[in-house]
């Protein structure tokens, strides 16, 4: 049985705000994904799909993994950015709900540090309806997630175009 509170010490619940550290973050994330697009247009577009198309073929691959494949496929960070630059791509599948960390993964590029990550792809039944993702753009109305094999039969990169380019605000 938990002992009373005295009068005056009963815990306030305050409201959540993003920490100091969260909302740096979401501000660099987005600064490299302009960077990116204003470097080489359609770069987020470009590493998505291959990101998606490595992950169905694959299964859950790290993260280092899925960059030098997408490298290996030609989508290179536009000079002078680095890897650093797909940073923003993973973070924006995963909060749509198309890819999800699966596990930690030690770094082959950080010298076996730890902080990498597995990706997977989210099982298509339980990813979001196209209502939450699809921007207001007539190419993006009613469209589904489906896998990468069928974007290309949608215009202008299909799917992963719409949801990669709405508003970078949606950190």
């Amino acid at each position: 049985m938990n002992a009373p509170l005295l009068p005056g010490l009963e815990p306030q619940i305050l409201p959540p705000t993003a920490s100091p550290y969260l909302v740096d973050r979401d501000r660099i994330l987005r600064n490299l994904e302009d960077r990116a697009e204003q470097l080489r247009r359609q770069f987020s577009v470009d590493a998505a799909r291959i990101i998606l198309r490595y992950l169905e073929t694959h299964g859950p691959t790290s993260g280092e993994v899925l960059t030098d494949a997408v490298k290996a496929a030609g989508i290179v960070p536009p000079p002078p950015m680095d890897d650093r630059a797909f940073g923003p791509i993973y973070m924006k599948l995963a909060r749509l709900g198309v890819i999800e960390k699966v596990a930690p993964a030690q770094r082959m590029k950080g010298h076996g540090t730890s902080g990498g990550n597995v990706w997977g792809l989210v099982p298509k039944k339980v990813r979001p309806s196209a209502q939450k993702v699809a921007t207001e753009s007539t190419d993006c109305a009613n469209l589904s997630l489906v896998t990468s094999a069928e974007l290309g039969s949608f215009p202008n990169g299909g799917l992963v175009h719409c949801l990669l380019r709405r508003p970078s605000s949606d950190y």
